[in-house]
């Protein structure tokens, strides 16, 4: 066991090293992005409402900005750790309001990070399709560039939703897992641990995607299976965490029909299975 949770240092400082800018076409395309999506968003904050707006729903394409903002989804089962991702920014809220600060300025803080969110994803793609897939870099560029003009991305842009910090979140570690498999090496359990409760915190669904990369992990079937099980233990812990681990409360309120479960879990539960079936089909056959 003591293998399994060991880090190789140098393999966690290149994966660190390789995040970084390293010349100018990355860095040009992370900043001007940013830039291009800051700007956007800011017309948009000064002279809307989207983000000052606290009392309604589903303002635009079902869009809850004011419920993940100012209260982290109100605590719901698909997104049980959005309140502490989002903590922050509700206490500087707090302090721009205790002050009587412009709330504007509060909007364009926001956007600061919504709008590196996207761009870094961007980012993050270029340096999949360059380093991973080995293309040139001026086909590289134009993908990239066309990724960042999808509608998705400028949405998210100016949007502070728990999809743009899952974009974030997934492009990368897609990134940082397929990098640690193309240098020969195989991603820590402490990969698994943090963005499987990072990326399942933000959204339930999201988190059997950590899993995949076992399928391509040249390790014994013993550390699968325990990296498997790490995963689902922090699914089940996170979506217990919203009622205070009662396992008989949450059942009993389940059985009584006080509760529906969402529809997502139960397809969390299938993506699970369906990735532990083809690991089974992998090793035996």
């Amino acid at each position: 066991m003591k293998s399994i949770f060991s880090i190789n240092r140098a393999s966690a400082f290149q994966v660190f090293y390789s995040l970084v800018p390293s010349h100018l076409a990355e860095r040009c395309l992370l900043f001007c992005s940013w830039f291009v999506y800051f700007v956007l968003g800011s017309y948009i904050a000064l002279s809307t409402s989207i983000i000052d707006t606290k009392e309604t729903n589903d303002m635009y394409l079902s869009f809850d900005n004011s419920t993940t903002l100012y209260f982290g989804s109100v605590e719901k089962p698909t997104h049980p750790l959005t309140k502490f991702f989002y903590l922050p920014f509700s206490l500087l809220h707090d302090l721009f309001v205790k002050y009587g600060i412009n709330e504007k300025y509060f909007s364009l803080i926001v956007l600061l990070f919504c709008s590196f969110f996207v761009a870094a994803s961007v980012f993050f793609c270029f340096k999949y399709v360059q380093n991973i897939v080995k293309i040139d870099i001026w086909p590289a560029l134009l993908i990239s560039v066309f990724y960042s003009v999808f509608g998705g991305c400028i949405i998210l842009s100016f949007t502070p939703e728990t999809f743009t910090f899952s974009l974030f979140l997934l492009s990368l570690s897609v990134y940082v897992v397929s990098f640690i498999l193309i240098v020969n090496q195989k991603p820590s359990i402490w990969y698994y641990i943090v963005f499987g409760t990072l990326i399942g915190g933000q959204t339930v669904t999201n988190a059997p995607k950590v899993a995949i990369p076992l399928l391509y992990e040249k390790s014994s079937f013993r550390q699968k299976i325990v990296k498997f099980i790490i995963v689902v233990f922090c699914i089940s812990a996170m979506i217990l965490m919203r009622y205070k681990f009662d396992l008989l409360s949450f059942f009993m309120l389940i059985w009584r029909g006080q509760v529906n479960i969402p529809v997502q879990i139960f397809l969390c539960g299938i993506h699970l299975f369906l990735i532990f079936s083809v690991a089974m089909y992998l090793f035996l056959r």
